[in-house]
């Protein structure tokens, strides 16, 4: 932070994104170097059925979020699909950091794994195809949409979400 607000900042910026992108790759070839590839068929279906609950998981929650801030129909379901498939570097770690001390098993780490890779791979895609079908979506049908999921209305029922009255 005290470097971001000095002088020196591009320089700095300059001079360790090297290093920066060095650390990154080391930990992708060393996470890669620890999982078994030869388990993958044995774990391939649970992985699927994961990744796919975790895409409509995070889609359905920032469809909710962002339509509950009261954003149009298009921008939830566009934001919805952008986020929906972030890869889970995080989950990377926690699953090393678990099979380290024992708490899980082996097999978690390369399912975490595969799930990454598999989400980094369709996070494109999800983006590219998940925005043109926003726009059908949203323009074939939004009265249904909007009468279904309206979580402003339905939120504003309650008296923590209402305005207050101000005289």
């Amino acid at each position: 932070m005290l470097i971001a607000e000095s002088k020196v900042h591009s320089v700095t910026k300059v001079l360790a994104t090297p290093i920066r992108d060095m650390f990154a790759a080391l930990f992708f070839v060393s996470v890669g170097a620890l999982m078994d590839i030869r388990l993958l068929p044995i774990f391939i279906i649970p992985v699927i059925v994961l990744v796919l609950i975790s895409l409509v998981a995070k889609f359905l929650t920032v469809y909710i979020s962002a339509r509950a801030q009261g954003f149009s129909t298009l921008t939830a379901l566009r934001t919805g699909f952008g986020l929906s498939s972030s890869g889970g570097e995080l989950a990377l770690v926690v699953a090393k950091g678990g099979t380290d001390i024992g708490v899980t098993s082996s097999f978690i780490l390369p399912m975490v794994g595969a799930m990454t890779v598999i989400t980094t791979f369709i996070t494109p895609y999800m983006i590219k195809f998940g925005w043109r079908f926003s726009e059908i979506i949203a323009s074939k049908s939004p009265t249904l949409l909007s009468q279904y999921f309206d979580i402003q209305k339905r939120l504003s029922k309650f008296r923590i979400f209402k305005k207050a009255n101000r005289k």
